[in-house]
């Protein structure tokens, strides 16, 4: 399990190295124009998901635990 969670950070710790893609003209955006393209990027909508999944995750995880009690 250790060494799971190990490559997992690693990972997650090399993401940001690549999110770099597009930097520099989020400055001048509203809020209306920052969301429609948080919704219409794929990389945002890769990482809107991946939250997702990940929210589902813990809690289903915290419901569980709760349940068992």
């Amino acid at each position: 399990m250790k060494s799971i969670t190990r490559a997992l950070f690693l990972l997650l710790t090399a993401l940001p190295a690549m999110a770099y893609a597009h930097e520099g003209h989020h400055e001048g955006m509203s809020a209306s124009v920052g969301l429609r393209h948080m919704l219409t990027e794929p990389d945002h909508l890769a990482m809107i998901g991946l939250f997702a999944i990940l929210a589902v995750f813990a809690g289903w995880r915290v419901y569980r635990s709760r349940a068992a009690r």
